[in-house]
């Protein structure tokens, strides 16, 4: 999984596809821009006199989506094992009956941050896989129900996670730390129960 934030080099990839689907929907804005701050989300658009503010996330299609079918939640963003805790240990997809375990080995001396799915305020959150340039898949999911806790018992409850090294394309890969993400299959009823169906719709109705 990629996340198109921060510093990374494929911000033109994340107005492209916002661009695409808003014109798609017959979203008139008058303005798509990168977010200043990477907390609070990817990209803004303005709209309807509106700042409607999208968290990004793609699914590489050739190595995952296309056989797993699978969105990532980040779970945690930033993390150290305790020193005695062999990376190793935590090298591949495990069950959700393992998040106690993780979190009782991560060194909680070191930085510690938790993903967005405990704090985001973006209005939307958008996932697409692209095939070369064709889009495979995009659904957008409203923003206050990913980060509910009722959203996030469920992904604790149902659904299988990974512990992840930062990936070279980040900048912040040379740091060290692990990331944690939380796989979601596209079909799952619980998670489409968030869908946003008519996006121009949606958006009307946020208020200032």
């Amino acid at each position: 999984m990629r996340n198109l934030s921060g510093n990374y080099n494929t911000t033109n990839v994340e107005l492209d596809i916002v661009k695409q689907l808003f014109d798609n929907a017959d979203v008139p804005y008058t303005n798509i821009r990168k977010c200043s701050d990477a907390d609070a989300g990817d990209i803004v658009v303005t709209a309807y006199g509106k700042d409607i503010i999208i968290e990004v996330k793609e699914e590489n299609y050739k190595t995952r989506f296309c056989i797993y079918r699978q969105l990532g939640f980040d779970y945690l963003s930033v993390f150290h094992l305790k020193p005695n805790v062999n990376r190793n240990k935590w090298r591949g997809v495990k069950k959700p009956y393992k998040y106690f375990e993780l979190e009782s080995d991560i060194d909680t001396n070191t930085k510690l941050k938790k993903g967005k799915i405990f704090y985001s305020d973006s209005h939307l959150w958008l996932f697409f896989s692209l095939d070369e340039e064709e889009i495979k898949y995009s659904e957008f999911f409203k923003g206050k129900d990913i980060v509910n806790p009722i959203f996030r018992d469920y992904l604790f409850t149902n659904c299988e996670f990974a512990v992840n090294d930062k990936p070279i394309w980040q900048d912040s890969y040379r740091d060290n730390y692990l990331s944690a993400v939380i796989y979601v299959n596209a079909n799952d009823k619980f998670l489409n129960q968030y869908k946003v169906d008519n996006l121009n719709e949606f958006i009307q109705n946020i208020e200032d």
